[in-house]
């Protein structure tokens, strides 16, 4: 019988191969581009389909089946796991599904009818027969208006209505049923988040704003809550309205952390794997700390009204008592359950000093100078590095463990003229953040005893006024103001909530909404949503 349902299912799981997004930009090096790479367009570009991430689509499976009374471990979503080095893992996507993709779809959606129709009786709070009565087209409506996040129309019903009634007849109601979430499941519609525009105009349609917001502040498909007040989103006042309560939703919490971390380009800490001969207090428990603490960071700066240069310039931390000593603070918490707020010393500042940031930019003994510098180039002021034309000269090769012997390496490259054009700029920004070792501990020299000098000058290239600092906290502290950086970062946020980099007019508007005084990152992040930025759009094509 299985074979049956998937004749059906399979033509819908295959015209997923339709929808594609779009993210390379083949015009990178024309100058009219804007500084973040986008199309010069106006604020209301044309529209590629987002689709959702695993984390999304794992999310959404869940609200579907606890809808319909099924709690249940959700099996991996499919898909790999999304690059997001240079973007976030809700962007649009590239190309066409390949075949091997859609027979996974194909084979989750069937695990997860599985799941579903385990008591189908209970899930449908009646008994399906087969006919296409009461009981089933009220379970196959919702169910499609959900996982579409939409209503249907009335040859969907009819087609849904077709394969219910040839696979019960072929097989058995539950069979029925359970083909009607495979369909649900494989369906572009479930697996694209909607770009559907009021007739006549640009701006997104009611149930299209409601599947935006929900993923882009909760990372799931709209609840009850949402779908009552859809609407009600005709207007950039009433979706600000409702944007603010979802904010105010524990939900939201995730979605903040999510957001920083794929900003940051940051991997799960367990996955850090670290010299223990080196650093004997890295363990699995002390591992977790630094993501307990990173993210209580950021949640409250974004959430409780806090000013972009917070997430830049801020020393507030949440530590218990681990922490405390790899801080270096004298001992306030009771035990490593006991999180506190403490202020940390002058040589921190902001994300960029916590202990999750500085051991992911390290190898297993030593800190990479390379890949922090890169991350201040690229996260902090959106510019995207890439290796120069006929990039022929090899530099030195420095072991990635070499403690002062990295050095070496600095005044090789500086030396070349190829390598010199970005090395210039990564590894003094580098360099900055060499008093912090490869799990985030302060230092003042290297472990062979060579000092470390932090100090240094960051030229007018990427700001409109050049910074000279002594330490990475002074560095820091210059860029929390920056309008560059504050713009950026505001770029980063609209990034997330639409799938897309900015075009010029698009920066332009967030420009805008980022030079306010005082701008807190809670208000910079409603001010997106309730502009078109967020709320226009222009339907793609098939």
């Amino acid at each position: 019988m299985r074979r049956n349902v998937l004749r059906l299912v399979l033509p819908l799981a295959l015209s997923a191969l339709a929808c594609e997004g779009q993210i390379d930009d083949p015009f990178a090096n024309d100058p009219s581009r804007s500084r973040w790479g986008g199309d010069v367009g106006g604020l209301v570009p044309e529209s590629a389909l987002r689709r959702l991430s695993p984390l999304e689509a794992e999310a959404t499976v869940r609200d579907l089946l606890a809808e319909h009374g099924v709690t249940a471990a959700i099996p991996a979503a499919p898909l790999p796991t999304p690059d997001h080095r240079h973007g976030f893992q809700n962007a649009l996507e590239t190309g066409h599904l390949s075949f091997g993709l859609v027979q996974g779809i194909v084979e989750w959606a069937e695990s997860i009818s599985a799941l579903a129709t385990a008591n189908v009786e209970r899930s449908l709070g009646c008994t399906p027969g087969p006919s296409w009565d009461g009981c089933v087209s009220g379970f196959a409506t919702n169910l499609m208006r959900l996982a579409f996040r939409r209503p249907l129309d009335a040859d969907e019903r009819a087609r849904l209505e077709s394969i219910y009634i040839e696979v019960a007849r072929e097989a058995t109601p539950v069979d029925g049923v359970r083909a009607l979430w495979e369909l649900a499941i494989v369906s572009p519609d479930f697996w694209y988040v909607s770009a559907e525009t009021v007739p006549g105009g640009t701006q997104l349609a009611p149930h299209a704003i409601a599947s935006h917001l929900a993923y882009g502040l909760w990372g799931t498909m709209p609840d009850a809550w949402l779908r009552e007040r859809t609407e009600s989103l005709t207007s950039s006042r009433a979706v600000r309205e409702v944007a603010e309560v979802m904010l105010d939703d524990p939900r939201s919490e995730a979605t903040v952390t999510r957001f920083h971390r794929d900003w940051l380009n940051l991997a799960s800490a367990s996955q850090l794997d670290k010299d223990r001969t080196l650093y004997p207090t890295f363990d699995a428990a002390l591992a977790r700390d630094l993501e307990t603490e990173l993210d209580a960071f950021v949640t409250r700066a974004v959430l409780d009204g806090h000013e972009i240069g917070t997430v830049f310039a801020s020393r507030d931390a949440y530590v218990n008592r681990r922490l405390e000593q790899l801080y270096g603070l004298s001992p306030m918490s009771s035990g490593d359950d006991d999180w506190v707020w403490r202020e940390l010393g002058p040589e921190r500042a902001g994300i960029l000093t916590r202990p999750l940031f500085l051991a992911s930019t390290a190898g297993r003994g030593e800190s990479s100078l390379i890949h922090r510098g890169v991350a201040v180039i690229e996260h902090l002021l959106c510019r995207t590095l890439a290796a120069p034309p006929n990039a022929i000269e090899e530099a030195v090769a420095i072991p990635p463990e070499a403690s002062s012997g990295k050095l070496l390496g600095v005044s090789d490259r500086a030396s070349k003229p190829q390598c010199s054009t970005c090395h210039d700029t990564i590894d003094p920004l580098g360099l900055a953040f060499e008093s912090f070792d490869a799990i985030g501990a302060f230092r003042t020299a290297y472990p062979d005893g060579v000092p470390i000098d932090p100090a240094g000058r960051l030229d007018a290239t990427f700001l409109s006024a050049p910074i000279v600092y002594e330490s990475s906290a002074e560095l820091l502290a210059e860029l929390a103001r920056a309008p560059e950086v504050q713009l950026c970062y505001a770029a980063k946020w609209s990034e997330w909530l639409t799938g897309r980099r900015p075009n010029r007019a698009q920066s332009d508007e967030l420009e805008r909404i980022a030079e306010a005084a005082d701008r807190s990152i809670r208000d910079l992040i409603l001010e997106t949503i309730a502009s078109p930025l967020f709320l226009d759009r222009v339907e793609p094509t098939r």
